[in-house]
């Protein structure tokens, strides 16, 4: 634990890694950084694999697809303690503008969880697997059942929706502290 028995460069060391009021830290960066990449690579496959019709270029897609999300349920599953443990970051004196942010880092949170989760649920009911690029797989969530997969199916997708209409207002909100508010939120998510 770092504090104030701890030599000067271990609590410079160890606060690199964590967040503090000047900056996030690294692993909070990592994380948050890893999570949109995987977004970013998944969800076109979807998309792509949707207007193709049954093959093995769209099983492919899919199959990646499905990897890249288990990928990013093992990210959250890290995230969430971390989280706990590091704290929720500073926004500023605003109250109302730490509260919408804490907000919105808890929709982004639940969203997420439920794409994934919806995702794990439509394709179980699918009588396809779930798993990690090959090196394991998740056991099935639900029995296959073909007009549960159709309703699974729809909600993963208004999920994904919803998510990334979610992600845009984060964004748009992080460009508005950096060039509205002025008060460094973007430049401290990239580390400087």
């Amino acid at each position: 634990m770092l504090g104030p028995t701890m030599p000067k460069d271990a609590q410079a060391h160890g606060a690199i890694w964590r967040d503090d009021g000047a900056r996030y830290g690294r692993v909070s960066r990592l994380l948050h950084w890893l999570t949109l990449l995987l977004l970013v690579l998944s969800v076109p496959l979807a998309i792509v694999a949707a207007d193709l019709p049954a093959s093995p270029e769209r099983l492919i897609l899919l199959t990646l697809h499905r990897s890249l999300g288990v990928a990013v349920m093992l990210i959250l599953l890290l995230r969430l303690p971390w989280r706990v443990y590091n704290g929720w970051p500073q926004t500023g004196p605003n109250p109302w503008l730490a509260k919408a942010a804490r907000l919105n880092h808890l929709a982004l949170y639940a969203l997420l969880a439920g794409a994934i989760v919806g995702g794990w649920a439509y394709t179980s009911a699918s009588a396809f697997a779930v798993g990690l690029f090959g090196l394991f797989v998740l056991p099935p969530l639900l029995a296959p059942d073909k007009e549960l997969a159709e309703i699974l199916r729809q909600v993963h997708q208004v999920t994904v929706y919803a998510l990334l209409a979610l992600i845009a207002v984060h964004a748009l909100a992080a460009l508005y502290h950096q060039h509205m508010l002025k008060d460094g939120t973007l430049r401290r998510m990239w580390g400087k």
